[in-house]
């Protein structure tokens, strides 16, 4: 996204938008020191980087910078190595199945240091994967579909979150998660385009999307510009707890 590509347009929010969820809450709680444990994989290393960019600027320190494969079935060396650190939080940023071991093996190793995950585990297939009682307490930043039950009825996404629930879970019989919900803001945000164009010529569509300005889909207000093709800000995020097998918004 970054430079711009004429003919790109992105859904989900931007990693690091994820990244300074996580290290504003570090900062709010008071926590200095922090480990890391990423992904050996695209996501994992995007996010490293992202991590590595603002926790100087938020005052925090990288106490320990640890790598996982995608595929690994134990985390305990690694979080062994994490333990024997200043750490006052930890930092996962991987898809599943990897951060649901590394929250088993954590109970496992009886840490009790705060555990934070990225956005990419916000479904329900994380704390089935990882248990209910080893997802316990773990905090994430998420898209406001996940928990739309806790937004006050004057909450702009409110509505539009309630219908979409509504309608998901009425065809598929499963839970709504973050990722549907990008692929209907994709297809909403197309389909207004092409209204506002008058045209479902290419150029001109791509065009009516630069001018896309506030537009509330499953994962925010979208604000579209010639030089900002994401559209979408920290605000797009709540900050969650795994609270009894499901999710519970801090903030």
């Amino acid at each position: 996204m970054e430079p711009v590509r004429q003919w790109v347009f992105k859904v989900a929010a931007s990693d690091i938008l994820a990244a300074k969820k996580i290290f504003h809450d570090l900062k709010r709680r008071g926590i200095t020191k922090v480990a890391i444990l990423t992904a050996a994989d695209a996501y994992g290393a995007g996010g490293r980087e992202d991590i590595k960019e603002i926790a100087p600027q938020m005052g925090i320190t990288l106490v320990a910078d640890e790598v996982f494969g995608s595929k690994d079935t134990d985390m305990t060396a690694q979080l062994t190595r994490i333990k024997g650190t200043e750490a006052q939080a930890i930092v996962v940023w991987g898809t599943n199945p990897g951060p649901a071991v590394i929250a088993r093996n954590r109970v496992q190793l009886k840490i009790t240091t705060p555990l934070y995950m990225s956005s990419g585990v916000a479904s329900k297939k994380f704390i089935e994967l990882a248990g209910p009682e080893n997802a316990e307490g773990i905090m994430l930043p998420a898209g406001r579909l996940i928990v739309e039950g806790q937004l006050p009825a004057s909450h702009p996404q409110k509505l539009l979150l309630s219908k979409y629930i509504q309608n998901y879970e009425q065809r598929f019989k499963q839970p709504v998660s973050t990722f549907g919900g990008h692929a209907w803001d994709a297809t909403m945000l197309l389909g207004q385009a092409i209204k506002n164009a008058k045209s479902a010529e290419p150029t001109a569509v791509r065009d009516a999307l630069e001018k896309v300005r506030g537009f509330y889909g499953t994962a925010g207000e979208f604000n579209f510009s010639a030089d900002d093709h994401s559209g979408l800000t920290e605000e797009a995020f709540a900050m969650v707890r795994i609270t009894k097998g499901d999710w519970e918004m801090l903030r």
